[in-house]
């Protein structure tokens, strides 16, 4: 009797045990392909959305790209003579000698000097930069003043409301201290305030003067260039008004106070205004021939930070502000549109990083349904996503076309699949701070024209 139990316990064994482990096996299989295809198709899911999202955006700017292209040319009308309002010209800076060089344009405005008012706000702590930029401006006190906070609290835009303090002038005409406007900016600038009541401010395009520097500059540049020759364009052209860009812009002084005067702390403190302004029925005009010459970031380090702060700035002047200009009653519905058009160019790198996450995760986790490869297939399907995720590149090179430069271009796109990615994870960490209210510090980008002042020059 034991010697049968035994036996049949074998034979049990010997058949049950690998019954069980092949059962196991299968089962186990059996869940892991279930849930590789339910990770598949949530992975398929998330890549559409995102891509058509990005390719929604990537199509918007390319029409806004041809419409800038074949737009025809504007020549902005100039003041006349013995109508010149009184313009106080602010310029912050932060351990910049560059100032002197903006100073300097300022001083040889075609504008009368009476009528003038310079105020270098100086928030630097470096004693030897001030005492240049006080020797500078002892040769023309008749014009020139300093002020100086003795911090940096709130960064430029607390720097802009010390010097609003000192503020002789209707209007205030404010430059970053590499800007070096041309003799007639003032005059073309002021131009359409007359007789314009509701106009609260002027913005003059950018020229990037070191867009050939190298990949750093030319990728930051283009940045500023699709902002000046695509967006800014095509939102006055379809709700009349355009936005401040931080720069070579006129806004009237009555307005700033109106609004409470600039934002401290914020980091894009002209978004902040724009919207604010616009809200309340208030317009802001845009010159495009009136060119402003300035730099763009020559360093990696300083391109990804600078577009961090203004990812972050963005979107948080964006989340404070943009549901009241919906709620507005003083603008109408295409002028809502445009001042949210803004918000799309953030938009586009937020959802293309989780579109390359979503293919990349894709691409790991084996897909036990997938067909068999095809190579003409996956090289067709990757042109054309390409090519309808690449709106805002493809407007860029038109930008380079139309401005000459389209020997830019190759580099553009090497610099655009390389650096570029690191650029947009910069941006993305820019867009969560503004989302989840996460600060970030105001990063001083270097500027090639703080080499050009030297102590020699200061005198002169």
């Amino acid at each position: 009797m034991t010697s049968m139990s035994t036996s049949s316990l074998s034979i049990v064994s010997f058949i049950g045990i690998p019954l069980y482990l092949i059962n196991y096996v299968i089962s186990s299989y059996s869940r892991t392909l279930r849930w590789l295809i339910s990770a598949h198709q949530v992975l398929k899911v998330l890549y559409l959305i995102s891509f058509y999202i990005v390719s929604t955006v990537s199509i918007i700017y390319l029409i806004m790209g041809i419409i800038a292209y074949f737009k025809p040319k504007i020549v902005s009308r100039s003041l006349p003579y013995g109508d010149e309002p009184f313009v106080t010209i602010q310029i912050p800076t932060y351990n910049e000698l560059a100032a002197i060089n903006c100073a300097r344009c300022c001083l040889n405005f075609d504008y009368p000097r009476d009528k003038m008012q310079i105020i270098i706000g100086d928030d630097s702590n470096d004693p030897s930069i001030s005492a240049q930029i006080d020797e500078f401006a002892a040769k023309y006190p008749e014009i020139i003043m300093v002020t100086r906070r003795g911090n940096n609290i709130g960064f430029k835009p607390g720097n802009l409301n010390h010097m609003l303090k000192y503020t002789k002038g209707e209007f205030i005409a404010i430059f970053d201290s590499d800007f070096l406007p041309p003799r007639d900016f003032l005059r073309k600038a002021m131009q359409p305030f007359q007789g314009n009541p509701d106009l609260a401010a002027v913005q003059a395009r950018w020229h990037i003067t070191n867009l050939s520097q190298n990949v750093f500059s030319l990728l930051g540049g283009i940045t500023s260039y699709v902002t000046h020759h695509i967006a800014i364009p095509f939102m006055q052209k379809i709700g009349g008004s355009a936005f401040l860009c931080g720069s070579a812009h006129v806004t009237r002084k009555s307005h700033i106070e109106m609004i409470g005067n600039w934002r401290v702390g914020a980091l894009t403190e002209d978004i902040e205004a724009s919207l604010e302004l616009i809200k309340r029925g208030k317009r802001i005009t845009y010159l495009e021939d009136v060119l402003v010459d300035c730099e763009a970031p020559f360093t990696f380090k300083d391109l990804l930070l600078q577009q961090k702060r203004w990812a972050s700035g963005n979107i948080t002047a964006f989340k404070r502000n943009l549901l009241n200009v919906w709620k507005s009653k003083k603008i109408t519905l295409k002028e809502k549109i445009s001042a949210s058009i803004f918000s799309t160019g953030y938009i586009y790198p937020y959802f293309l990083l989780f579109l390359s996450i979503w293919g990349i995760i894709s691409q790991i986790i084996p897909n036990p349904i997938s067909p068999p490869f095809n190579l003409l297939a996956f090289i067709l399907s990757t042109i054309g996503s390409i090519l309808l995720t690449s709106g805002a590149l493809i407007s860029s090179s038109m930008v380079l076309i139309k401005k000459k430069q389209g020997r830019l271009i190759p580099k553009l796109i090497g610099g655009t699949l390389t650096v570029g990615m690191g650029l947009l994870i910069y941006v993305n960490i820019g867009i969560y701070s503004g989302l989840f209210n996460r600060k970030i510090p105001w990063y001083m980008v270097q500027k090639n024209g703080n080499s050009l002042v030297s102590s020699s020059e200061v005198s002169k």
